[in-house]
């Protein structure tokens, strides 16, 4: 275990200090930004995944695969884009844009497929509720709902045998929150750890609050609506997706956001729809 001092923040800038970070394709902050809008045509989405050819590749690998089902062979980005749909471009092209510069391969304890459905359950969600909410853009809040739990894969990238130890001692205590637990094996949590991340990666500020603030309901500060809705998110896609009862809508983030008990349905429903599909992408993606 690494000591971290006063302050997990200053033990972790210090540490980001002397070791090499993770380092983002140099056109992903532009398609960060192409995928955000919400005007794009399947020709414009595909001309932005086509800057990333090996993306592009496993797009198409994608929607030719038995997870897709095409009635006939998909042979352009473009009709890529067409059989999987904006969303799943959208998550899936992000996804694997800052997968490829991880290697949590020794961390025995972590499992992509389960980290990769966690996330791009979380993504849907945060659209889903930021299109109900009405305030903020419902892309921005996916991408920051799919990168919620970046700091997850930056630990184990970085610090392997920490993070296996605080796996595995979360799963002999699920209800405490992993954030928590891993800050107690690693010297910091994974929230922390992904908000800094996306500081050292120039990420918009929007992005970097939602990470940073998503598990505290009374934060009030610049950007809070997206950090609320990112937090009720990963919250309901966790829940859902370890088989407990999902979160009640009376989650104060859910009160202070001012939405509905019909949307909590709503939610439940689409969670019911989207498990097994969205497990079975994360297989066919991240599967090794």
């Amino acid at each position: 275990m690494i000591p971290c001092g006063s302050g997990e923040k200053r033990c972790l800038r210090k540490l980001m200090a002397t070791h090499q970070l993770p380092v983002l394709p140099p056109n992903a902050p532009y398609l960060l930004k192409a995928l955000s809008s919400e005007e794009l045509s399947f020709r414009e989405l595909a001309s932005a995944v086509e800057q990333f050819p090996s993306i592009a590749a496993r797009l198409v690998s994608l929607a030719n695969s038995s997870w897709s089902s095409p009635v006939s062979e998909v042979t352009s980005v473009e009709m890529a884009c067409a059989r999987l749909g904006f969303s799943v471009v959208r998550s899936v092209a992000v996804a694997l844009s800052v997968a490829n510069v991880f290697n949590p391969n020794l961390c025995p304890a972590f499992d992509p497929v389960r980290y990769w459905c966690h996330a791009f359950l979380a993504a849907d969600l945060g659209a889903f509720l930021a299109e109900n909410e009405g305030s903020t853009d419902p892309q921005t809040v996916r991408t920051a709902s799919l990168l919620h739990n970046l700091g997850l894969l930056w630990l184990a990238t970085w610090m392997p045998e920490e993070t296996h130890e605080g796996l595995r001692a979360w799963e002999e205590e699920p209800t405490r929150p992993l954030d928590a637990v891993l800050a107690e094996h690693c010297g910091t949590g994974c929230i922390e750890a992904g908000a800094l991340l996306s500081e050292a990666w120039k990420f918009p500020a929007v992005l970097t609050d939602a990470i940073r603030h998503q598990a505290e309901p009374a934060y009030q500060e610049d950007h809070w609506v997206e950090a609320a809705l990112v937090g009720l998110a990963g919250t309901w896609a966790h829940e859902h997706e370890t088989d407990e009862e999902a979160p009640p809508a009376q989650d104060p983030r859910w009160i202070r956001l001012a939405l509905s008990s019909e949307l909590e349905s709503m939610m439940l429903e689409r969670l019911q729809r989207q498990r097994e599909e969205t497990r079975e992408l994360a297989k066919t993606l991240f599967s090794h």
